[in-house]
């Protein structure tokens, strides 16, 4: 059979994606778009530092933020999808914003005049000694609700 001259396309690059099956490989990711809850160590120490989180990692506006005790400092603004405060204390002059819940069941926050701010609810509730601004009373801060809040036990 006679062969015939015809002129070769370039081949395409097996690495172009549509953008379609970009996306679609992004929501296929491990831990894409997936909140993660980061408990506290326990320790005394700065928020923003990764290394004060389990699992390691600062939280941030996907991440549920759990403190159980030691004492958080914030210094700048942060968001986070949600914060769970059941001891130990959430402190330093940074606003904590979460878009989520906000559970509030013991424990202390302020102290430096940072405030959390509870965009999605705000649940206190529990026997557990809580405490907003400094324990001598001497530094504002506090808690700025934004949506609907529960007070119980």
């Amino acid at each position: 059979m006679p062969r015939t001259n015809h002129p070769r396309r370039a081949a395409r690059p097996l690495t172009r994606l549509t953008p379609l099956a970009a996306a679609l490989g992004m929501l296929a990711a491990p831990g894409a778009g997936v909140a993660v809850d980061r408990t506290w160590f326990g320790g005394s120490g700065d928020f923003e530092s990764a290394v004060n989180w389990s699992p390691g990692g600062v939280p941030d506006a996907s991440d549920r933020a759990i403190i159980n005790g030691g004492t958080a400092t914030l210094d700048s603004a942060r968001l986070v999808q949600g914060l769970r405060l059941t001891g130990g204390g959430l402190r330093g002059i940074g606003d904590l914003s979460a878009s989520g819940l906000v559970e509030f069941t013991g424990g202390q926050i302020g102290g430096f005049g940072g405030q959390v701010i509870a965009n999605g609810g705000l649940a206190i509730s529990g026997n557990a000694s809580k405490t907003l601004g400094a324990s001598n009373g001497t530094a504002s801060s506090g808690i700025v609700n934004n949506a609907a809040a529960t007070w119980s036990g």
